[in-house]
């Protein structure tokens, strides 16, 4: 799944289709949420990549043009590690701007990094505002001690299921602990599918399943019917033929 705003410009990416919405929507969403609770000084922390560098800079943006100002911004990088030297500089300095509102647009395994080190450096009686990667993720909420950190606010996209996803897992990992002898690596024990990633799913990752992987997975399904039946009727297809054999991505 992407979100940024920059795989929307036909002249780059002709063929990209989007499985869920734009950043600029969770950014202007994020500042109506400032504005409704009055919050004009805050701080702002993105993770490494575009998705965190390009959202803080949308946020910042717009957040100025409404007289809401930013105290603090500081970008969590891809080396952070949880309260090494650069993550206690950034908690020293979120620290010291005084603010208690801090927006955090960023990926959900950054996000984790971010949220270790504000458990080391015990910062509490914040509001946190979350963007929708690390919202609702297990891979936060699971944190020792993060509900000592303060409120979290998010922006998150609508969760839908796939019709039997879950029973067919779950079937699977029964199978799986039922067998009396364990796959090899050149078969598909416990599948009808000739589905090499499928082996990768194992007993010990099923409790990680939650809402969050569900909705990703009805996000591609719902865009793989989408493509599918797109080029079904751009290539005229009726009774297993087409009556056309090119198309191009402005199409």
């Amino acid at each position: 799944e992407a979100s940024s705003v920059m795989l929307g410009v036909k002249r780059y990416y002709p063929s990209f289709l989007r499985t869920i919405p734009s950043d600029k929507y969770q950014v202007e969403i994020m500042v109506l949420l400032l504005q409704r609770f009055g919050w004009v000084w805050i701080s702002l922390v993105g993770s490494d990549g575009d998705y965190g560098q390009l959202g803080v800079q949308a946020l910042e943006e717009q957040a100025t043009q409404q007289g809401i100002c930013i105290a603090f911004k500081d970008i969590i990088p891809f080396s952070a590690q949880p309260g090494n030297e650069r993550m206690q500089s950034m908690m020293y300095h979120l620290d010291r701007a005084r603010t208690t509102v801090v927006v955090v647009f960023s990926s959900r395994q950054l996000a984790r990094v971010f949220f270790e080190s504000v458990v080391l450096a015990k910062l509490t009686a914040k509001v946190w505002i979350a963007s929708e990667d690390w919202a609702i993720s297990r891979h936060i909420s699971s944190l020792p001690r993060i509900w000592g950190i303060g409120t979290v606010l998010g922006v998150a996209i609508q969760q839908k299921l796939v019709p039997g996803l879950k029973e067919f897992e779950e079937a699977y990992v029964r199978a799986k602990k039922a067998a009396h002898r364990p796959c090899s690596r050149d078969s598909w024990c416990s599948s009808n599918q000739l589905c090499r990633e499928c082996r990768a799913f194992t007993v010990q990752q099923m409790p990680t399943l939650g809402a969050f992987s569900m909705s990703s997975a009805y996000n591609a399904y719902r865009a793989v019917y989408a493509a599918a039946h797109g080029l079904h009727q751009l290539l005229g297809c009726a009774s297993g033929a087409c009556s056309r054999d090119r198309v191009y991505p402005w199409q």
